[in-house]
C-alpha cells in the first residue's frame, strides 16, 4: 500500500537544495535538522552552507 504523508523539509532560498530530503513530521524537527547541518536560519530566510558565509563582523554574505 502507498499512502501520502505530509512532511516538512528546509529548502535553501538561494539554490533550492533541500536539507535532509527524507523530511520530518513537524516544522520544528526540520528547523533543528537544518541548524545541526550548518544552515543559516532567520525569521524568513534559509540558506544552505554552500550559499552563505559570515564576514568578520558576523554579517551574512551570500556567495
Amino acid at each position: 500500500m502507498i499512502t501520502e504523508e505530509k512532511c516538512y523539509v528546509m529548502t535553501c532560498d538561494k539554490c533550492g537544495c533541500v536539507c535532509n530530503e527524507q523530511g520530518h513530521s513537524d516544522r520544528n524537527n526540520a528547523i533543528e535538522a537544518a541548524d545541526d547541518s550548518g544552515w543559516y536560519i532567520s525569521e524568513n530566510k534559509h540558506y544552505c552552507p554552500d550559499c552563505y558565509e559570515m564576514d568578520d563582523n558576523e554579517q551574512l554574505v551570500l556567495k
